[in-house]
């Protein structure tokens, strides 16, 4: 039970994680906290169902549905909260909040209200190490994981665009007179978020049912992984914090109950934001 416990933990937590690494990348640039990043998750994997529903090949379908959720999500942020030059972080948070529900109310009269099932990636459902079944598609969804993680250390440490992108965060107006346009550092900031989350929703539907109204709740556990983790500066933080939040979720489930799994995780998030307000990995 312990083995299977851990695995499932792992499985949500690297889920947990890459919509963390969404949330990381924005605040990076921008100084913004993304609230529609949970909503990219369904928006992807929607947008892949009809994609194969009109016969295309699972992997041309999910390419197709990362491209479009990027362009939607440059689209709707473009029109709003892009056009404000240098938006105070409260008024970014409300509109951020807004798009969350807009997307929400967009999915729900697109595609309906009610649950869909999504085509698993491989053929085999599961393998089976020391008596636990190991489900292939949480493989596939750690293995993103890590390979996102690693892109996106490489992109913003060693790529020119990325280092562009980080100078926008630390200083915007220094940016600019070097010449970097910052606008288009943020419009960077979130195609990559919007293709992450797209990805993520995808490697994840297999695993549960595609439902439009569950990416709030998604959202709010990515956002404290990115807190715990880094302070929501750190990319390898993330990863870490959506291990740990996995963890503690499937730990309270299987030994405590499922009714208070989301109290003890937000009770440990504010013993760390005391005692380390940066994060697990964050600086001080």
């Amino acid at each position: 039970m312990f083995l299977q416990i851990l695995i499932a933990g792992f499985s949500n937590g690297a889920l947990y994680a890459v919509i963390a690494f969404g949330f990381v990348v924005v605040f990076n640039v921008a100084g913004w906290i993304k609230f529609p990043q949970g909503m990219y998750l369904f928006v992807g994997a929607f947008l892949a169902l009809t994609f194969m529903s009109l016969n295309l090949p699972l992997p041309v379908a999910v390419i197709a549905a990362v491209i479009s959720t990027t362009i939607i999500g440059v689209l709707l942020a473009r029109a709003t909260i892009i056009r404000m030059r240098q938006p105070e972080f409260n008024a970014a948070v409300l509109i951020m909040c807004g798009l969350g529900f807009l997307y929400e109310g967009i999915m729900q009269v697109a595609f309906g209200k009610y649950p869909k099932p999504f085509p698993f990636f491989s053929e085999q459902l599961s393998i089976k190490f020391l008596g636990a079944h190991i489900p292939i598609q949480s493989l596939w969804l750690i293995g993103i994981t890590v390979l996102l993680g690693i892109a996106l250390w490489y992109f913003f440490g060693r790529q020119l665009y990325g280092k562009a992108m980080r100078a926008t965060a630390q200083n915007p107006l220094a940016a600019k007179l070097v010449g970097i346009n910052t606008r288009t550092m943020t419009t960077l900031s979130i195609a990559l978020s919007a293709g992450i989350g797209a990805l993520a929703g995808i490697a994840m539907a297999p695993l549960t049912y595609v439902v439009f109204n569950v990416g709030w709740l998604f959202t709010m556990k990515g956002l404290v992984a990115a807190v715990i983790g880094g302070g929501l500066i750190s990319y390898p933080g993330a990863f870490v914090g959506g291990v740990v939040v996995g963890l503690i979720e499937a730990f309270t489930i299987g030994y405590v109950t499922s009714t208070y799994k989301d109290v003890v995780l937000f009770a440990i998030l504010i013993i760390i934001l005391i005692l380390r307000p940066a994060g697990i990995l964050g600086r001080q």
